[in-house]
């Protein structure tokens, strides 16, 4: 009797308290426990236009997609996004190694190798995320930001997809700044 008492505690043990002590990210978290579940659609060299009402919102290009309609996850490997303005024109583009959609959040984000072109510069990470809602994006990992020939870097990021307003954490540069030149 007393052997099942310790393995009973021992149990408990391992089911409330392992959980907690995950070195995952939430978003990793919960893309992996979806994930382990078959997917509802597989596609293969795919494009995806997103209209609002008589204007193209995005447009996503990749090489293999993921989707779960339950949970409204979209994986996607290759992924290359171009966002437009509501009057039609580029807004910004986007390119990643692989990203994860929520559509009910409205949510991207990008993982390895992650580069976000607009009329501002560049900005290039190992990893963003991207709300839609808000425009709102936050990078961490190897940050690299170019606007003309002054070049950031950084560990982490908070900017808006059009690269417009930006704060970088441990933040060095490269090239040569005239503070009159130097409005961002």
């Amino acid at each position: 009797m007393r052997f099942w008492r310790v393995w009973l505690l021992a149990s408990l043990v391992v089911v409330c308290i392992l959980p907690g002590c995950s070195t995952q990210e939430p978003d990793e978290a919960i893309h992996t426990s979806l994930t382990q579940k078959s997917p509802d659609e597989i596609s293969e060299n795919v494009q995806i236009t997103q209209w609002n009402l008589n204007t193209v919102d995005f447009e996503l290009w990749a090489a293999k997609v993921l989707r779960w309609e339950k949970t409204h996850l979209t994986l996607a490997d290759s992924v290359y996004i171009k966002s437009y303005n509501p009057d039609g024109s580029l807004k910004s583009t986007l390119v990643a190694d692989s990203a994860r959609m929520d559509e009910k959040n409205n949510l991207i984000i990008g993982k390895g190798h992650v580069r976000v072109d607009s009329d501002n510069g560049v900005m290039k990470a190992d990893y963003a995320r991207w709300d839609r809602n808000t425009d709102e994006m936050k990078a961490k990992g190897n940050i690299v930001l170019i606007r003309g020939e002054n070049t950031l870097y950084g560990n982490e990021l908070q900017t808006d997809i059009r690269l417009d307003r930006i704060e970088i954490v441990d933040v060095s540069a490269k090239g040569t700044v005239n503070e009159e030149d130097f409005t961002w």
